[in-house]
C-alpha cells in the first residue's frame, strides 16, 4: 500500500474520497434524541443549512495549515498546502518536519496524481476506482472533502432534515435522508448558520468518522473555521488541520504536474 510509510501522506488522500465519541449530537444512530442528553426532537423538515457554498468567494482558494496527526504508532507533525478549484480540481504538497517533502498531489473527479517523496513513486488512478478506494486508510470521497473542507455540507439541502435542536448551544441538529449505505449527521449554529460538525455512521450506528470545526473567523467577510479535526474512530486517526492562510485563488485552470524523473510509475484501474 503506497500510504503505510508515513501518515502524513493520508492527508493527500483524504482529497479522494468528524474529535468526539459516538454520542457526538446525543443521537441514536436513527436520528432519535438520547434521554437526558439536552436535545429536544424538531419536527422533520427541509432547511437551508449551507453558509458556505461552492458558488461563493471560495470556489477557488488557496490555504496553508499546521498539521498534528494522531495514531496508534504515536504522534507526528507536518504541514500542508491546499488549492482548489471549485470541485473540480484540488492540489496539495505535504511536508514532514524539517520542510521534507511527504508528497504531492493533484486530484479531480476523474483523474489522480501523486508523487511519494519518500518513496519515489508515482501514482495515477481514478479517484472513484473500487482498487484505489480499497487501499485508502479512510472512509472520505474526493466529493466529501472537496466540500467538507470549505465548511459546507457535501450533498444538496434538500437531503437533509431537522431532527432535533441544542437550546444550550443553539445549535440545530440535521440528519441526511437518501443514503442507503451510511448515516449523515450536521450539527450547525443557528446564530451564523456556521457548521460546526459533521458525523458519518454506519448503519449499525459505529461512527466512521467526526470531522470538528472551530475557531471561526471572517476572510473576506465570510465565517471560516482556522482549526478543522478530522476523526476517524475505526482506524484510530486524528487529524488537526490549523490553516495558518487562506486566500482566494485567481488560477482557473486544473491543477497538473508530471512525473519527477527517476520515479517509478503505479497506474491503478
Amino acid at each position: 500500500m503506497f500510504y503505510t510509510h508515513h501518515t502524513l501522506t493520508f492527508l493527500c488522500i483524504l482529497c479522494l474520497c468528524t474529535v468526539l465519541n459516538t454520542g457526538l449530537f446525543a443521537l441514536d444512530h436513527n436520528g432519535n434524541a438520547a434521554e437526558g442528553s439536552g436535545v429536544s426532537s424538531s419536527p422533520a423538515g427541509t432547511h437551508s443549512i449551507n453558509a458556505t457554498t461552492i458558488d461563493s468567494l471560495f470556489d477557488r482558494f488557496h490555504a496553508d495549515c499546521d498539521v498534528d496527526i494522531d495514531e496508534e504508532t504515536g504522534p507526528m507533525s507536518g504541514s500542508c498546502s491546499i488549492s482548489m478549484l471549485k470541485t473540480d480540481s484540488v492540489a496539495m504538497t505535504i511536508n514532514g518536519p524539517f520542510g521534507i517533502l511527504i508528497g504531492r498531489m493533484c486530484a479531480s473527479p476523474e483523474n489522480l496524481l501523486y508523487f511519494d517523496a519518500l518513496k519515489t513513486e508515482f501514482v495515477e488512478a481514478d479517484p472513484r476506482s473500487p482498487v484505489l478506494m480499497e487501499r485508502l486508510p479512510l472512509p472520505l470521497s474526493y466529493d466529501d472533502f472537496v466540500y467538507l473542507v470549505r465548511n459546507a455540507t457535501p450533498f444538496a439541502d434538500s437531503v437533509y432534515e431537522v431532527v432535533g435542536s441544542i437550546t444550550a448551544d443553539s445549535c440545530h441538529i440535521y440528519r441526511r435522508i437518501d443514503s442507503l449505505c451510511c448515516i449523515d449527521f450536521v450539527k450547525r449554529s443557528l446564530g451564523t448558520h456556521s457548521m460546526i460538525s459533521y458525523q458519518r455512521k454506519s448503519l449499525k450506528g459505529d461512527v466512521l468518522m467526526n470531522i470538528n470545526y472551530s475557531d471561526f473567523e471572517a476572510v473576506h467577510g465570510t465565517l471560516f473555521p482556522r482549526t478543522m479535526v478530522f476523526s476517524f474512530p475505526t482506524q484510530k486517526v486524528v487529524c488537526r488541520l490549523r490553516i495558518r492562510s487562506v486566500s482566494v485563488s485567481p488560477l482557473t485552470e486544473h491543477y497538473s504536474f508530471r512525473a519527477p524523473k527517476g520515479a517509478k510509475v503505479i497506474k491503478l484501474d
